[in-house]
């Protein structure tokens, strides 16, 4: 007697010559059970185990057979195949293919962030092993290609890129302030403070600081402290200069050795700067992201 002989319309003979039911689809999948293994170990999958999840989801999608002979098998030889080959494609380029479009150092005329080795744009991560977007950088630290990478920030031990960047400048931003007027504020405490102008407060007097103890401790710390805040007030304004006309500081430092610096802190064929009132519009509203016009 045949193995479909006496199957109802929802059930059918599955790759293994077992009876199945087509509301177990979703059970028992080695295949499947496996990829996401190994996904969240970040491990490398198999093609053939990609190939084996296909197979048992092309048998297992089926709909209730009407002539007696069991649950009917959809065809899906055309769409499995070519969604395959698409996901495959997308997701592991071949070096080859990647090598074969890096671009020569004359032809590359516009501002990029990628490196320059051996007279080439170097589009392809030897440590990511993935063709690397325009603007974006690998860090070293982070051990991770950056979108739109600006700077490796060693105080929060993060690389800043389109993800953060404008946390990172507020964050900036409320330094300075709280380290200014902190330092304001201890001054006119220990020193005997003068009115301007009638609303400006300025210490004026400052000969007893060291009488009292905590006093000079006091003024010590506001020392450092207004110290700290010029050295980020010039970080500070060299991160303003970048951002209105829209360049990173990666692709500063590879203008620089390009010779693509003009004007100190300025680059010309910079293809991303659209003005300052546009670059700070996208800046505070939009992320931003990979530029797609590029290789």
């Amino acid at each position: 007697m045949s193995a479909t002989d006496g199957l109802c319309c929802c059930e059918y003979e599955n790759l293994d010559g077992e009876r199945s039911h087509i509301l177990a689809c979703c059970c028992d999948c080695d295949a499947l059970d496996q990829i996401v293994d190994r996904c969240f170990k970040c491990e490398k999958i198999p093609d053939g185990m990609v190939q084996r999840f296909f197979n048992t989801l092309n048998d297992r999608c089926r709909f209730p057979g009407i002539c007696g002979k069991g649950a009917v098998r959809m065809n899906l030889d055309i769409i499995v195949p070519c969604c395959f080959v698409v996901a495959k494609n997308n997701t592991h380029d071949r070096v080859d293919d990647i090598l074969s479009q890096e671009i020569a150092e004359k032809d590359v005329t516009w501002v990029d962030s990628r490196p320059i080795k051996d007279g080439k744009l170097k589009i392809w991560c030897e440590n990511c092993h993935f063709k690397k977007p325009a603007r974006s950088g690998h860090c070293n630290i982070c051990n991770a290609c950056i979108s739109v990478r600006d700077h490796h920030c060693v105080w929060i031990d993060c690389c800043i890129g389109s993800h953060n960047h404008r946390s990172f400048i507020i964050t900036m931003a409320l330094f300075l302030f709280c380290g200014f007027y902190g330092f304001h504020l201890t001054m006119t405490t220990v020193c005997t403070p003068e009115m301007y102008l009638g609303w400006f407060l300025f210490p004026s007097d400052c000969r007893f600081l060291y009488i009292d103890f905590q006093t000079a401790v006091s003024f010590v710390a506001a020392c450092y402290t207004l110290m700290a805040s010029m050295l980020m007030m010039c970080n500070f304004i060299y991160q303003i200069v970048l951002i209105s006309q829209n360049t990173t500081s990666q692709e500063f430092h590879q203008a620089s050795r390009r010779g693509l610096r003009t004007k100190c802190f300025t680059v010309k064929n910079n293809i991303h700067n659209n003005g300052f009132i546009k670059n700070w519009i996208a800046f505070i509203f939009t992320r931003r992201e990979d530029t797609g016009n590029i290789p």
